[in-house]
This record gives C-alpha cells, structure tokens and sequence, in this order.
C-alpha cells in the first residue's frame, strides 16, 4: 500500500514577524521541522535574489553529470562498476507532491541540494529488479507456477527452501519486474497481492537480497537493480530523537523510524537558518517603502486664489485642481496659481541601503563572496567570487557523492553481490574543470618522465574525464 502524500496549503510567511521566525526557528533546532521547513520554502520560490542563487547553487553541482570509477583493475571491480552505471543510468527521480516532475540522476542531484537549505533532504526508495533476458524464462513460468502453488499452500518453494508468504512476495516481484529488452509488466510496482494481503515489496527487496538462500535469484549475472526515488519534502518529518522519522499527520503524536533500504536521507549545512533573518530584514523595510512610495510617491498640490470661499470663482479653482491631478493641464490667470508640495522631505528614505545589504548578504551566504560589496573597492571582487564559486561547488560534489557512496552505492553492490561484500566501485559527481589545469598538466609530466607511477583513474578523476569503455572508439596519439 502505497503512502498517500497530501499537503493544505497555508501562506506560512503572512505576518511573518521576528518573534514567530525565532520560534519557528528554536523549534527547529529541538527537532520539529515543520513550521520552519514550510517558511523557509515559502522564502526560497517568492524572494528575487533567493530565486535565482539557490538554483545556480544547485545547478552548478547537478549540470557535469557523473561517473563510476573501479578502486582497482580487477574483475570483480569491473562487475560492481557495471552494476553501478546500470543503477545510474537507468534511475528515475520525482516528488510525490509533484508528481509530473520527472527525471534522472540531474534531478536528484538537485533535489538532494535541498539539505544545504535545509539541514536535510529526503527521498523514498523504490528498488526496481530488472532480470536479464537469460533468466526471463524460468521466472515467468516455474517461479510464476510455484508462486501460484504456494499462494494455495500457504508457502513458497523455490531450490527446495520454504518461505513464508511475505518472502514469495518478494521473490515473485522480481520475477514480474522488468526483463532487458522487453517491455515492463503491467504489474503494479511496488506491491503485490498474496492472498488476502496486501505486500509493499519495494521496501524489502534489500533484505531479500541479503537472504544467502536466494542470492541466486538477485545475483548480478541473472538480476540488475535500479530504483525510483521519490523527493518527500522535509515538513513531513521531524528530528526530536536525533534520528529522522517521518510524521504524516501533523496532529497526531505518531512518527515512523525511517528504513535506510526504504529512505535515501542527505544532511547539509542548513543556509536558510541563516537567510531567513536576511529575508524577513529586507521584506520588512521593503514593505515600508512600498507604503511610503504609494503615499508620498506623488507630490501634494496647493491652488492659491484671491476668490472668497464659496464664491463661483472658488469653486471654479476647485474643480481646476481636480482636472489638473487628472489631465496634468489646467488655465489660471495672474491671481491663481497651482503649487506643487514635496511631501518626502530632504534626503534619501533609510529602506534603500537596508534592501540591498541584505541582498548581498543573501548572496554571499549562498554564491560566496559578494560581487557588487567587493568590486566597488578593490578590482578583483569577480575573480575573488568565482574563485569562492569553485570552492562551494566542490565541496557540494563531495557531499552528493559521499552520500550516494555510502548509501546507494552500498546497498545496490550488496542486493547484488552479497551482504557481506564491500563496493570496490563507486559514483563520482563531476565539477567544473580546475584552474591551472595547465600547471597540473606540467606537474604530471614531469613526474612520469622521473618514473612517478601515477593512478590512472585518480588522475582522470582530477582532469574530469573518464576512461573508455570495451569495444569503444578511442582517441589515439599521432604519429
């Protein structure tokens, strides 16, 4: 049975003051998420500045694409580096509160940036099996057979193991999942009926896996393993017991400690603590001066006349003036005059340098180094940020991959090759190529013309690049 994901939508940032945003804060901090998580996303879609530099901050990580590297040249490295590109390049990502929203390891990347907003990001796994086409046959009809007897008998019997109705769930979900180079079964994903039961097996294929009597059936020679992550946004849990569990009703005391097979959870730095101050101290002044444009923005008028009050001439003056807000003409004689009043007074209002200080502290706190702040006194405030640039953009690299190699990566190689066994390959996330890129190269000549013997992978890794496959066409040097 499927999680049915529903939200109300309420305008958490209306009559947002500095006392509600500290305590929507301070409860945060104490593990109950919600009220903030929801203000703060309400602050990251309707802020300009917010807008755009949390989306170049996600998709400077998200833009080069991935690789899998092998820790070493041997087979069984070669085997877990297969089973990693086919996971990759075959993984589907979407929200469950946008569910249109589709794609592949680009959108997850992003959708995992939402933990440096946020503290953390969280995504439900969905484990697909995918059999190779050498195994479809025995699946489709003896496991199909089998399954339909231990449905009668109450049990499952493959390779002479008995296995209760759960377990025969798990095991026929793999026999109805996808087969290479044939289309999908029309089988719902992720559950399927047993008897009068109702399995969700996409959450115990892990565990299966790990069950030696039938790594036959997940093994990475007969079964390849990809997944569908759904991204669950953060005011769905709560971290009041220093682990997160997810919290559907928000009404009710009731949470559910989160499966590491079922959950994929990325934890990061959590910004927006920072920015909300910033937001709510530049909408404030920025309401104030949008009130004083609509009330001061357009001059006062003053009509002097030497016509006595409630004369026809007075009135005449009146009706002048009127005409003249509306049409900006009008036709006096020497003894009336229209005059105009500056009602804003001397100097400049206070809202200005308020506004855009916290621009640029919102700037500074998601793309580095604040380019207008630094260019206005020194003459290398672009290279500085670009520079800094760099140094968030590796550091959010590093944490997608060491997130993905510690739980993804882990759990695909042991479905596949054993619970015991650790992954000799894993995911790298790419960035943009290094400066000085031309003195690495010099450096790295240099020591192979002295015999250095340098990592081939590690050092296509530090050049972004990666290395060819069997069978495919290579570059050669001339001559």
């Amino acid at each position: 049975m499927k999680t049915k994901w529903s939200r109300t939508y309420t305008d958490s940032i209306h009559g947002l003051t500095l006392e509600k945003l500290n305590r929507q804060i301070e409860s945060y901090n104490n593990g109950h998420l919600a009220d903030f998580a929801l203000t703060a996303d309400a602050m990251q879609e309707r802020d300009d500045v917010l807008k755009n530099v949390i989306a170049k901050r996600k998709k400077a990580v998200a833009r080069h694409g991935w690789e899998v590297l092998a820790m070493n040249d041997s087979d069984e490295a070669r085997a877990h580096q297969q089973a990693l590109e086919y996971f990759y390049n075959h993984l589907k990502c979407t929200s469950v509160l946008k569910q249109d929203e589709n794609g592949g390891f680009a959108l997850l990347v992003t959708q995992m940036m939402d933990a440096v907003a946020k503290g953390f990001a969280v995504h439900e796994i969905a484990w697909r099996p995918v059999l190779r086409a050498a195994r479809a046959e025995y699946f489709n009809t003896e496991a199909t057979e089998r399954g339909a007897r231990g449905n009668r008998e109450g049990n499952f019997n493959i390779n002479d193991v008995q296995f209760g109705k759960l377990e025969a769930a798990k095991i026929m979900n793999c026999a109805g999942s996808d087969i290479e180079g044939q289309p999908r079964s029309t089988r719902s994903e992720g559950s399927l009926q047993v008897g009068q039961e109702n399995v969700r097996v996409q959450r115990h294929v892990a565990s299966v896996a790990s069950t030696p009597s039938v790594t036959s059936v997940f093994n990475h020679k007969s079964c390849n393993v990809t997944a569908e992550l759904r991204f669950v946004p953060l005011w769905f849990f709560e971290h009041t017991t220093n682990k997160l569990r997810l919290k559907l009703d928000p009404f009710k005391p009731d949470t559910e400690p989160l499966d590491p097979h079922e959950w994929l959870v990325t934890v990061g730095e959590g910004v927006m603590l920072a920015c909300a101050r910033a937001y709510l101290f530049k909408h404030l002044p920025l309401q104030s001066w949008l009130d004083y444009c609509q009330k001061y923005g357009s001059p006062g008028l003053r009509a002097v006349t030497t016509a006595q009050r409630g004369t026809p001439e007075w009135d005449a003056m009146t009706t002048s003036l009127q005409e003249f807000i509306n049409e900006l003409a009008v036709v006096t004689n020497n003894s009336e005059n229209i005059q105009l009043l500056d009602l804003k007074g001397a100097g400049d209002p206070p809202y200005i340098p308020l506004v855009d200080r916290m621009d640029r502290v919102m700037i500074a706190l998601w793309r580095g180094a604040d380019l207008s702040t630094l260019s206005r006194n020194n003459g290398y405030g672009a290279s500085l940020q670009e520079g800094e640039g760099r140094i968030l953009e590796a550091d959010d690299a590093k944490l997608i991959t060491e997130t993905l190699n510690n739980t993804l990566d882990r759990q695909v190689i042991k479905m596949l090759f054993g619970n015991t066994v650790e992954p000799l390959a894993y995911v790298n996330v790419l960035i943009s190529p290094r400066e000085y890129t031309a003195q690495d190269l010099a450096i790295d000549q240099f020591l192979v013309a002295h015999g250095v013997a340098l990592s081939q992978s590690r050092t296509l890794q530090r050049y972004n690049r990666s290395p060819a496959e069997p069978g495919e066409a290579v570059l050669s040097r001339q001559g």
